[in-house]
């Protein structure tokens, strides 16, 4: 019930209410029995008016104000979940990915690797393994977040330790595709003020993305500049790329980015969606730039420690 329409009601009772006045005052020429009765009944009238406007209709406003708010977080929440598993199956692809793919080597009979090959190999295995389990307890981490259980712990740490550990995540990965992962970090010691796990999980989405959309051979590339007061991290690939309509939607959650990657597959861009959500829960900004065929540039800017 709208307040147009409660505002109606009342304007309705309140013209019964004159002409029951009026009525009294066209009767009263009669009998004082009839006043008597039509004042009686105008006194129940307008105690009745009354009741109704501040019990019903006041807990009226109050049941449907609360249900709008109870469907907005029903929907919010809703949203929340389907984030969570769209991300629960995002991230866990590409330690997975290093697993079986690593795993088929070892098992292919038509190959033979020496004894260090073989080593090589199982490290790759027991690193994803790793990575798998850690990523489970971070993915609850964000939903935590999400449902405004856990709030960004922001912290000094030295951003090229988080570089090394994003580009040692998807080293399997990039290894099975054949990209070159390039590091760039002409300063040490670079101390930014964020949380650790948000920036990790924004970086390493990216690099992600960076690698399914470049071809074999290609290359994806971590750089690290220094601003005034905030670092700028670049990931730059020489994939596929994208129109200025793609890029304009990328971070937009309401939007259906559809871009197959190098194997066809269809993604659901949400990794970038949530990189932009990180980044900028911690006070950084995020963007990109990018032509079709000539691979993309992915920036984001941590607050450095004051």
């Amino acid at each position: 019930m709208n307040k147009k329409r409660i505002i109606f009601l009342q304007v309705k009772l309140a013209l019964v209410l004159l002409l029951s006045l009026l009525l009294s005052c066209l009767l009263g020429i009669f009998t004082k029995q009839v006043i008597i009765l039509l004042l009686v009944f105008l006194v129940l009238f307008l105690f009745s008016w009354l009741v109704i406007k501040k019990f019903v209709i006041n807990q009226v406003i109050q049941i449907f104000q609360a249900l709008r708010i109870s469907e907005e977080e029903f929907k919010s929440l809703s949203i929340t979940q389907q984030k969570f598993f769209d991300l629960m199956s995002h991230d866990l692809k590409t330690p997975f990915n290093g697993i079986e793919g690593f795993t088929k080597l070892l098992l292919d009979p038509s190959e033979e690797y020496t004894e260090e090959e073989k080593r090589e190999f199982l490290q790759h295995i027991l690193m994803a393994t790793e990575t798998a389990h850690k990523l489970i307890g971070r993915l609850s981490k964000w939903a935590r977040l999400q449902t405004g259980r856990w709030k960004p712990n922001p912290q000094a740490f030295e951003i090229n330790k988080l570089v090394e550990s994003v580009v040692s995540f998807h080293s399997a990965h990039a290894f099975q595709k054949k990209i070159h992962l390039i590091v760039d970090l002409k300063e040490r010691a670079l101390l930014v003020f964020a949380d650790q796990l948000m920036i990790e999980t924004a970086l390493r989405n990216i690099v992600s993305n960076a690698i399914k959309f470049t071809q074999p051979n290609g290359f994806v590339k971590i750089a690290v500049t220094r601003q005034e007061k905030a670092l700028i991290v670049m990931v730059e690939d020489n994939g596929k790329g994208m129109s200025p309509k793609l890029v304009n939607d990328l971070f937009k959650i309401g939007e259906r980015v559809v871009l197959p990657d190098i194997s066809g597959k269809i993604g659901t861009g949400l990794g970038l969606i949530l990189s932009k959500e990180f980044v900028e829960k911690n006070g950084g900004n995020i963007w990109v730039t990018s032509k079709p065929d000539m691979g993309s540039k992915f920036y984001f800017t941590i607050p450095l420690v004051s």
